[in-house]
């Protein structure tokens, strides 16, 4: 018989109808399912380092935080309070800690910076260690550490990377990773300047151990698998799962990885990296597929970048693409039946993949496949339902974020919105709403620029915040909804797309109504007092003076003399606080020839310094200085308390001159400033026990100095006269061209 029989046709044409459409669909349902769960996946992914990314640098931003505040904390308490012992384990005296007795005033301090040190760190574990270095050598710790440090002397703080950044930037910083000298492990560092009385006075860091970190960082997987890494806006790896202090000693460099360098597949997600952007990529690594997601991480303006193979996402449903495919050619020599019959076992769980996918796409994260076999399709449900869990819990922590911040703009006391670049409001809270008097129904469908008062303030913000994209205490007034015009101070900034171009802008706005109005009451009651005090005591002094011409006692003559010094005193005090007040007010500073300032206050003084026996030696020298009227009471001040309070015979006045600066030295050959009080002798109301005067003098003369952009500087002279050295600007250099309001 030649060619196939009926039956071989019949049984092929089965086939043919039954395994080819049933492969075709098989393969269809495949690819769709397996496209759309890693689609799924990658999704899932880049929200697990999203959420991760977030979490972390609130986290960092608080470190952040705590170490500025653990600045401003010793800046304002710097030698205001004293008490306690010093306990010395926890003070280290750079570079070979002796030297303790030199410190003494600074050790002072102890307590207080040990206070400042529980409040900024005692919350958390993960500062491994908080200390102040000071520019003077001398290091507080929070915790008894000198008995190691002791080991590693000479040991300079100053020349730590945490000291010289911070310095260097005069900004908080993070430092690289470097190998501490306390633990001898891998620390990063978040440092931060100290000023006390506005000069560098040293810089505050804490400590958080590289393996702290790495648990932190570390802990993130994507179905239990994959690593991840920190990285800076430089595209330096802060964090690495391979990073170790090794052999290296505490004063080695320890180099850090680059991602910019660790291949070209790299070096272009590495740029977005730095460029704070959010993305995955797929790339080659070690001869081997990987996904990387990255997000921006702001409290270091970094980014945390999640390496998985692709594998562990893709391997199943390759494996069960491969395993149908050989099923597939199975199947077209088997029976019609058994090919029905597998037909329907394969497309069932496939379909309900498929369906699930859908399900989840929609945002159904509960949903899940009951398995009901162990082969390749059951272990596809098993990871669609890991996968789905991964998904529900990312949710969950983007949800709790959301909460955390929508607690804190519901629940702030003062204004916070959200804009369009054209003024719409997009957001405001409930403190705008009573603020403003204004439902947040109608905010939202008014422009922000419609509430100004002044339009010309409107124009202000927009200008100013172009230029710098932010502003800050920027005063402004508001006119409410019931037509009350309200002062407030706002900060803001502005929101911007990938380009840097301005799409909104977001802000707080605190109504400081109350406190502007108090502000001008109070000055009010100062200028009524001023011109009453000033009136009474010249009517009294006009009085005095036609008593003092009549015939009267010789105890009658003492009192009225008596009264007629108290009234100068009085005078003279009242004239002071004007002058401080002028001093600190806007004023005009305009181009003053230091030799006449210097002759008239010479003059004032000269016949009490004749009457005295005191010498005042001047050679005079002509330098034109950035000043005011009240420059003369500079010299006057330090002048007369010479004459009056050192029991000198010589006062010596020098001028000199740098590029930038005139320096005034004033020098007494007298008993010197008392040393109780020679750090505090600028300070309002500073006055040795013997003194009669008010304690406003040098006071009132570092005020206007400063003023001028210049500063006052009291040399030790250890017990033999006083020094002053005076510098201020000379007239042509920075602002000092032209006539400028201070």
């Amino acid at each position: 018989m030649n060619g196939l029989g009926i039956e071989v046709k019949a049984a092929a044409l089965f086939i043919a109808l039954s395994v080819i459409p049933l492969s075709a669909a098989g393969y269809l349902l495949t690819e769709q399912s397996m496209n759309e769960l890693n689609d799924k996946s990658i999704e899932g992914l880049t929200d697990v380092v999203r959420g991760k990314a977030m979490l972390y640098s609130e986290e960092l931003i608080n470190f952040k935080e705590d170490a500025e505040a653990l600045s401003e904390y010793i800046s304002g308490t710097w030698n205001r309070s004293y008490g306690g012992v010093a306990n010395y384990s926890y003070i280290w005296i750079s570079p070979n800690g002796t030297g303790y007795d030199a410190y003494a005033d600074e050790m002072k301090n102890f307590n207080c910076i040990m206070d400042g040190f529980e409040l900024a760190v005692g919350h958390t574990s993960k500062v491994e260690l908080a200390y102040f270095g000071t520019e003077s050598g001398l290091v507080f710790f929070n915790k008894p550490v000198v008995p190691i440090i002791e080991q590693l002397k000479p040991f300079d703080h100053r020349e730590r990377p945490w000291y010289e950044i911070a310095k260097e930037e005069n900004e908080t910083i993070w430092t690289p990773v470097y190998v501490d000298a306390n633990t001898k492990e891998l620390v990063t560092t978040v440092a931060a300047p100290v000023y006390i009385n506005n000069k560098f006075a040293g810089v505050v860091g804490l400590d958080l151990l590289l393996e702290t970190i790495q648990q932190d960082i570390l802990d993130l997987k994507f179905a239990n698998s994959g690593y991840a890494i920190l990285v800076d806006n430089s595209g330096n790896i802060i964090v690495h799962p391979d990073y170790t202090a090794g052999d290296k000693k505490w004063n080695d460099t320890f180099t850090e990885e680059n991602i910019l360098g660790m291949g070209s597949d790299l070096e272009k997600a590495g740029k977005e990296m730095i460029a704070g952007k959010e993305n995955v990529k797929e790339l080659i690594l070690n001869g081997k597929e990987y996904y990387v997601a990255y997000s921006p991480v702001h409290g270091i303006n970094g980014s945390i970048a999640f390496f998985v193979e692709k594998e562990k996402i893709t391997g199943a449903i390759e494996q069960l693409r491969e395993k149908m495919y050989i099923g597939i050619i199975i199947l077209t020599g088997a029976m019609a039946i058994l090919g029905l019959f597998l037909s329907r076992s394969l497309t069932e769980p496939i379909e309900k993949l498929t369906k699930g996918a859908e399900e989840v796409a929609k945002g159904n994260l509960d949903y899940r496949i009951e398995t009901k076999s162990k082969d390749e399709i059951g272990m596809l449900t098993d990871s669609f339902n890991k996968m789905v869990e991964e998904l529900k819990n990312s949710r969950k922590k983007l949800e709790e974020s959301e909460r955390k911040y929508r607690d804190l703009f519901e629940n702030s006391r003062d204004m916070i919105y959200i804009s369009s670049k054209d003024g719409r409001f997009i957001d405001v809270n409930k403190a705008g709403e009573e603020l403003l008097g204004y439902s947040r129904d109608e905010l939202l469908k008014m422009n922000g620029a419609d509430l100004y008062a002044n339009r010309e303030d409107r124009e202000r913000f927009m200008r100013e915040i172009a230029e710098k994209g932010f502003v800050k205490d920027y005063e402004v007034k508001y006119k409410r909804k019931d037509g009350k015009v309200i002062t407030c101070l706002e900060t803001a900034s502005a929101k911007k797309d990938e380009e840097g171009n301005i799409i909104g802008y977001q802000g707080l706005v605190r109504d400081i109504t109350k406190l502007k109005e108090a502000e001008r009451r109070v000055e009010l009651y100062n200028s009524l007092m001023r011109h009453d005090i000033t009136n009474n005591s010249q009517l009294a002094h006009g009085y005095l003076e036609i008593l003092m011409d009549t015939e009267m006692t010789d105890e009658q003559k003492r009192f009225a003399d008596k009264a007629m010094k108290t009234l100068e005193k009085s005078r003279d005090l009242l004239q002071r606080v004007r002058a401080i007040n002028k001093a600190k007010e806007k004023h005009k500073l305009r181009k003053f020839d230091i030799d006449d300032i210097i002759k008239k206050s010479i003059e004032t003084y000269e016949h009490q310094a004749e009457d005295r026996g005191i010498k005042i030696e001047y050679e005079g020298k002509n330098v034109d200085v950035i000043a005011d009227e009240l420059a003369e009471n500079v010299f006057s001040n330090i002048i007369g308390n010479a004459i009056i309070h050192s029991g000198c015979d010589k006062i010596n006045i020098a001028v000199d001159e740098d590029e930038n600066y005139c320096k005034v030295t004033i020098s007494d050959n007298g008993r010197g400033i008392p040393e109780d009080i020679k750090k505090s002798v600028f300070e309002w109301g500073t006055k040795s026990k013997e003194s009669e005067g008010s304690g406003l003098g040098l006071y009132l003369v570092k005020t206007i100095v400063e003023s001028y952009g210049g500063r006052i500087e009291l040399k030790d002279g250890k017990g033999e006269g006083t020094t002053f050295e005076i510098y201020l600007k000379k007239w042509g250099k920075s602002e000092g061209k032209q006539e400028d309001e201070n």
